[in-house]
């Protein structure tokens, strides 16, 4: 197991992990798994970047993490958060 403390590395290792994972997976099926990627933690669904990894669309896949990290840390309404904030990210 990969451990590290730098938050910016989990978050590019969870899209690389996220992006190898779905580099075969048609929309159809990414449709019909949507609510298993809903978090038990923090109640935010993840659909909408799996659909972005799967088209390739890299760039809005990078707008959509960086809004679902937001949400996941109650910061949307501020567009920003600390370091601080993101090493306690779930």
């Amino acid at each position: 197991m990969m451990r590290t403390k730098n938050p910016f590395n989990k978050l590019l290792l969870a899209f690389v992990f996220s992006w190898l994972s779905l580099s075969n997976i048609s929309a159809q099926e990414i449709d019909q798994n949507d609510a298993s990627l809903i978090s038990p933690e923090t109640d935010i669904n993840y659909s909408r970047l799996r659909r972005r990894l799967a088209q390739k669309e890299w760039l809005k896949a990078n707008e959509t993490t960086t809004l679902l990290m937001l949400e996941s840390a109650d910061r949307s309404k501020q567009g920003w958060m600390s370091r601080q904030e993101m090493a306690q990210l779930p």
